[in-house]
């Protein structure tokens, strides 16, 4: 996949995300506008928009409503494969992770091989997005989404009921925690644009 996305991260005027999301959904490009819910304060959230490959201009406008904001561009690897806007609701969870640049080739295929089973034993969950950073060597941002806080607390590994089916997405998932060197996730809502 060739484009670039600018991945934002917004701070917004008080109670004005109508405003932010009136003025982002007339950006080129729009992708998606996620309003903080756990990890934020209630007035960040994130904004991305898709670009046409590594040529495009940096600058991305400032929408109605945003006090400050700051760009990473990424680029998509395994996923998303199309750039069709993500649209359920539901929880966004952001994590970022940090590893070896050396180790990334089977960073991404521990990845790959266990969203299948993942995404099936939680119904609703679904991998938005594996975007590798343009802007700093060993940093990739995963988007995924949940139907509710509910499932994301019981796809959690130390989470003491057991789910079948995930057993070998699990295991993938602590190979790769050996190979990350720090991660983070916020908890967000897609903002309707």
């Amino acid at each position: 996949m060739e484009e670039v996305y600018d991945y934002a991260s917004v701070r917004t005027e008080r109670a004005s995300w109508p405003a932010v999301a009136k003025s982002v959904a007339k950006l080129d490009g729009c992708y998606a506008l996620w309003r903080g819910e756990i990890g934020l304060y209630s007035d960040e959230g994130f904004l991305m928009v898709v670009r046409d490959g590594p040529q495009a201009p940096r600058e991305l406008a400032t929408p109605d409503g945003v006090l400050s904001m700051s760009v990473e561009r990424l680029h998509a690897t395994v996923r998303p494969t199309e750039t069709t806007p993500p649209t359920l609701d539901g929880v966004y969870a952001h994590r970022w992770f940090e590893f070896d640049e050396a180790d990334w080739d089977e960073f991404l295929e521990l990845s790959d091989g266990a969203w299948p089973d993942f995404e099936a034993a939680f119904d609703g969950t679904r991998i938005i997005g594996f975007w590798r950073s343009l802007d700093t060597p060993g940093r990739v941002l995963l988007v995924t989404r949940y139907p509710d806080l509910a499932t994301w607390e019981r796809s959690r590994p130390n989470n003491p009921q057991r789910v079948e089916g995930v057993a070998a997405a699990r295991q993938r998932f602590m190979r790769r925690a050996e190979l990350t060197k720090r991660t983070i996730v916020r908890v967000t809502r897609l903002v309707a644009l």
